[in-house]
């Protein structure tokens, strides 16, 4: 658990690092979009939601990758874009933003010789097929091809597990490490971004990050963005926001019980010299409830 001067500053550094995308964005005409618990934040509380720890955006594998191909030159000193190019142990398919100087070590990578600073995520959205049983097989491939690369990588889990699961968890996790051993990384991170983008070069009705299918919205509601105050900035968020957040968390305004206001609980946090960056008399008052 956070006190609530550290969740604060959390908050900080976080809104530093989607400062960073929102320059980088705006120089190059990148287009992002809040999702999760980040547009849920935007909406309901103009700012994040106050028990969470980071921020998650998305964006068109379009501009995903001229996003990863302009940060090779562009970002600023400080900050870390950690991709499975820029650090081959990454366990992630998708891109984390990290700020140097900081520590932020969940668990279940708590092994990993990784950069592991506080992180903004980035995921890439694709296209996925109409017919609902393509779009599931669609899933269950890149998933089934991520398996070997999260298991050569990590060997806990991201989630606390009943002791049964726990056991099945594991040596699901051992057979997928053994058989990751027998196979060419760089090779199945190409076959899950060919299974990812198959259908990018037609109109669907959809797109997602296509692991996670309740990340998933009309491809319409990003022709355009509405824009909701994020703490002291603003964010844009997909112009069918409201529909989004219903089908992802039913009645999205009313607040869940306190037993499930939780976030990360790293297993190691270190602010390093952002400890004290603002005094709380330079903070702005936030909404709880």
């Amino acid at each position: 658990m956070y006190s609530e001067d550290q969740l604060r500053q959390i908050h900080d550094i976080e809104i530093i690092l989607l400062n960073e995308v929102e320059r980088i964005c705006n120089k190059h005409n990148i287009r992002y979009f809040a999702i999760g618990g980040t547009a849920l934040g935007a909406v309901r509380h103009h700012g994040f939601i106050p028990w969470d720890d980071d921020l998650d955006i998305g964006m068109l594998r379009e501009d995903y990758n001229k996003f990863l191909r302009v940060c090779e030159n562009e970002l600023s000193p400080g900050f870390f874009l950690q991709t499975h190019k820029t650090e081959p142990m990454s366990p992630f398919y998708f891109s984390k933003l990290r700020l140097d100087g900081t520590k932020f070590v969940e668990k279940y990578v708590r092994k990993l010789k990784i950069h592991q600073g506080i992180f903004l995520d980035i995921f890439p959205y694709d296209n996925i097929p109409d017919n609902r049983w393509a779009e599931i097989i669609q899933r269950l491939k890149v998933d089934f091809l991520s398996q070997f690369v999260i298991a050569r990588r990590v060997q806990g889990t991201s989630v606390e597990l009943a002791p049964f699961k726990k056991v099945f968890a594991f040596i699901y996790r051992c057979v997928f490490r053994a058989a990751s051993f027998l196979m060419n990384m760089d090779k199945v991170i190409s076959l899950i971004d060919r299974e990812s983008t198959k259908y990018n070069n037609m109109q669907t009705q959809y797109v997602s990050y296509v692991r996670l299918p309740f990340l998933k919205m009309k491809s319409e509601w990003i022709d355009s963005f509405v824009y909701y105050q994020f703490e002291n900035t603003q964010i844009p968020c997909p112009q069918g926001v409201n529909l989004y957040l219903r089908n992802h968390f039913g009645n999205y305004m009313q607040m869940p019980p306190e037993s499930k206001r939780v976030g990360h609980s790293p297993f190691v946090l270190d602010l390093g010299r952002w400890a004290n960056m603002l005094s709380p008399k330079d903070r702005t008052p936030r909404e709880t409830e």
